[in-house]
């Protein structure tokens, strides 16, 4: 099996992990400001494991300014697209919110093809518009009371999927160049900790937040930093067209756990949006 996809399946389960964890502990956080207190923690987590991981591999920190450039970048956006992607949520539009951020991989491929110059053959194509059904099969809801009109979730998840798809460009152009995976990361979610911080002290959210929060974001902050770890490896040996369709697909695995341990019910446009993610990792790769 190809490196890029074993390290893609790796990131792709790291993200279903993630998501699970930020499942539970959206159900604590009632509102905005619990939301922006817990991602600075999560982001805070990240760095320190970060920090952590430089200090095993490399015996002490030495941040140098091909990391610290990137990792300025990427915290930014790091930071714009997860508030996009929230803040479409807000509007009550949660299916086509998903749909058009989970879609970032079109223009992120798109743009690899024209700046990157990575060839695509027709084989990989055909996997990616089956991957792009199966998340419409599994975010498009019958429900399209609230669907309508709703200028502002659109606005932030268009936001979010452009943002995505640069934050994945910029992700392949610091490993092309040399960037180093566990720098990269700390100087990202240094950066992202402190605009973090910045947003939750002016917005005046609570600085300390109760037990399971807290150990969500632990834990969530560990996940952030492991899947990237993989992600990053993936795009450095791979290229755009296989990694991110495989990487997106992170909610078939959701899907499945909810329903072993959640009980949650599993109809058969989910059951065809499984068969048909299995058909187009077998055609991407």
């Amino acid at each position: 099996m190809d490196r890029a996809l074993i390290f893609a399946l790796l990131t792709m389960i790291t993200n279903a992990c993630y998501d699970l964890v930020y499942r539970k502990s959206s159900l604590l956080n009632n509102n905005s400001k619990d939301i922006y207190s817990f991602y600075f923690y999560a982001s805070f987590f990240s760095a320190f494991f970060a920090f952590i991981l430089n200090i095993v591999m490399y015996k002490g920190i030495a941040i140098d300014s091909l990391n610290l450039k990137y990792g300025l970048l990427l915290g930014i956006l790091s930071y714009l697209t997860y508030m996009f992607y929230i803040l479409s949520f807000s509007q009550k539009n949660t299916s086509i919110s998903v749909t058009i951020y989970r879609l970032h991989m079109i223009p992120a491929v798109i743009f690899a093809i024209i700046f990157f110059n990575e060839s695509i053959s027709i084989k990989r194509v055909l996997g990616i518009i089956i991957c792009i059904l199966s998340i419409l099969l599994f975010t498009i809801t019958k429900d399209t009371s609230n669907n309508k009109g709703d200028i502002k979730s659109l606005m932030y998840s268009t936001g979010a999927c452009i943002c995505g798809a640069i934050l994945d460009m910029i992700n392949k152009l610091a490993v092309m160049n040399g960037a180093s995976t566990f720098k990269l990361l700390l100087c990202r979610y240094a950066v992202v900790s402190l605009i973090a911080l910045l947003i939750m002290l002016v917005r005046k959210c609570d600085i300390l937040i109760n037990k399971n929060n807290f150990k969500y974001a632990l834990i969530s902050g560990f996940l952030m930093v492991i899947a990237l770890c993989f992600a990053l490896e993936a795009l450095r040996i791979g290229d755009v067209s296989l990694v991110l369709p495989v990487t997106q697909m992170s909610f078939i695995l959701v899907a499945i756990i909810s329903v072993i341990f959640y009980k949650e019910r599993m109809d058969r446009k989910k059951i065809l949006g499984i068969i048909l993610s299995i058909i187009a990792i077998f055609l991407i790769s």
